[in-house]
């Protein structure tokens, strides 16, 4: 699920750490992890780039295309 209408304190997975350019791969290997999840602090969308800033890592702009939003209780259907 994408996370360009995730607000401020918004938990996402990180789940394609090789997308995107190559200056964004080489951000993500060296300062995170695949599959753990992360706080978003900023989102930033753009016409043909958003970043996301991260409340673990202050200050340091990730591109969106990296995450999924973590599903959560609330977003999952009802069971008949």
């Amino acid at each position: 699920m994408s996370i360009l209408g995730a607000t401020s304190g918004t938990r996402i997975r990180l789940v394609r750490p090789n997308a995107g350019y190559d200056p964004d791969i080489k951000r993500v290997s060296e300062l995170l992890t695949e599959g753990s999840v992360y706080t978003v602090a900023q989102l930033r969308v753009g016409d043909s780039h958003s970043t996301v800033v991260l409340v673990e890592i202050p200050g340091m702009r990730f591109n969106t295309v990296h995450f999924d939003e973590v599903e959560t209780e609330r977003d999952k259907p009802c069971e008949s």
